[in-house]
């Protein structure tokens, strides 16, 4: 049970992105981006595993990436506000490209 635990850690580790972001599936052009919630899901297990780097690697890819969705966060808000809805550009996105791009 330990060589299979270790073998998954590991291929998580191996297929973390430079930049920090976890890819859903490297290998599948469609899944290769990284969801928040997924990579946040990772990042506890990994830090439950003593994985520090790794963990900390993701957080400073989500942190770089949220600041550009502050304008857009403050519309929606309003817009939900006022009971209209928000523009669909001004929601964070669910996926994310693993080195900077907003994904759709």
């Amino acid at each position: 049970m330990q060589d299979l635990f270790e073998y998954r850690k590991n291929v998580i580790l191996h297929y973390q992105q430079t930049s920090g972001a976890y890819s859903a599936c490297p290998n599948m052009p469609d899944y290769q981006f990284c969801w928040f919630c997924d990579g946040s899901f990772i990042a506890h297990a990994m830090l439950l595993c003593g994985e520090v780097c790794s963990v900390t690697a993701y957080h400073v890819w989500a942190a770089r990436k949220t600041p550009s969705y502050e304008a857009g966060a403050r519309r929606a808000m309003n817009a939900f506000q006022s009971g209209t809805t928000p523009d669909s550009h001004d929601v964070l996105r669910a996926r994310h490209h693993l080195y900077g791009r907003k994904g759709t």
